[in-house]
């Protein structure tokens, strides 16, 4: 498996995964990166796309002092092989890089209870905010949780 960050040729891939968005996230995305403001992600194995996510270094709205990851998305057939920790590292590492030292992410509690428990397997933790409204998607309301984890710098090299 290969972790790199998207490009244009990628979009069509993205799509299929995470139906809610349109071409012009993933163009919006591709253009932010050029500026250093965020990556896109795509895990591919054997040259075809099997997840994705997205790192806003900018964060979120309830925490915008350090990066968010968002639209992390493992296609059904390769769940369960550390794909998605995987790319949740490389988040974290890519962070590490810009100088942050915490990370974040929202998860709906009720419908995602898998991702809210790997989040929670790997250091993140519930913070005291409430659920929120983050948006509605295919007419359904999509609540969340925010969650963050301090990150470790490693002197290893």
């Amino acid at each position: 498996m290969n972790i790199r960050p998207a490009n244009e040729f990628d979009i069509p891939a993205l799509l299929q995964m995470i139906s809610r968005h349109d071409e012009s996230v993933y163009k919006g995305r591709l253009k932010e990166m050029q500026h250093s403001e965020s990556v896109q992600l795509v895990a591919e194995e054997d040259g075809v796309i099997i997840g994705q996510a997205f790192l806003a270094y900018y964060g979120r709205a309830t925490f915008p002092h350090y990066p968010d990851i968002r639209d992390l998305h493992v296609v059904e057939d390769s769940r369960g092989k550390g794909i998605g920790s995987e790319l949740i590292h490389v988040c974290e590492q890519l962070s590490i890089q810009k100088g942050f030292n915490r990370i974040g992410l929202a998860v709906n509690p009720q419908l995602n209870v898998k991702a809210r428990l790997l989040y929670q397997r790997l250091g993140y933790q519930k913070t005291e905010g409430k659920p929120y409204l983050d948006g509605v998607f295919d007419g359904h309301e999509e609540w969340v949780i925010d969650m963050t984890k301090k990150l470790m710098i490693s002197y290893d090299n």
